[in-house]
């Protein structure tokens, strides 16, 4: 049960460590003066990968 605990631990810290690379993602790409590459259906920033729909 010590290694289930372990691993139940790792995962809160890894999620924590997710949402804060969310957070950050999210910052970078309101500030990027977006290169966009496009398809019919959305737009990709080249540099931050930020995704914008074109269908509506």
């Amino acid at each position: 049960m010590n290694r289930v605990n372990q691993i139940a631990k790792q995962l809160k810290e890894l999620e924590f460590e997710v949402n804060q690379l969310k957070k950050e993602l999210i910052n970078i790409q309101k500030i990027c003066e977006h290169e966009f590459q496009k398809n019919d259906y959305i737009q990709v920033c080249t540099k931050c990968h930020y995704i914008e729909s074109l269908y509506w």
